[in-house]
């Protein structure tokens, strides 16, 4: 029985974190020119109320040539399975 469940379980688990755990970059500009980061966790309930707001563009401060990523980090993905997904989680870097 146990066996059984683990051959079910363990493929859907695979793939759950290989499509959860997506990237998107987003090119202002001419992109990043010094390397500088600054990351920020935003949360949201239920993937449709925001708990904070995290602001891309006070983050690149004076820069006009910045990149923004969007990612679920393994930890992001680790807390919303602690939670059941109630707290959904996701990594916002700015590299200037």
């Amino acid at each position: 029985m146990f066996k059984r469940i683990m051959v079910l379980f363990v493929p859907l688990f695979i793939v759950f974190f290989i499509f959860a755990c997506s990237t998107h970059v987003h090119v202002v500009g001419d992109g990043s020119q010094s390397g500088q980061e600054t990351s920020k966790r935003q949360l949201w309930v239920i993937g449709l109320v925001p708990i904070n707001e995290v602001d891309t563009r006070s983050m690149a401060g004076d820069s006009e040539n910045y990149e923004i990523t969007t990612q679920m980090t393994f930890i992001d993905g680790l807390i919303s399975a602690i939670t059941y997904n109630i707290i959904s989680i996701r990594t916002v870097t700015v590299k200037k």
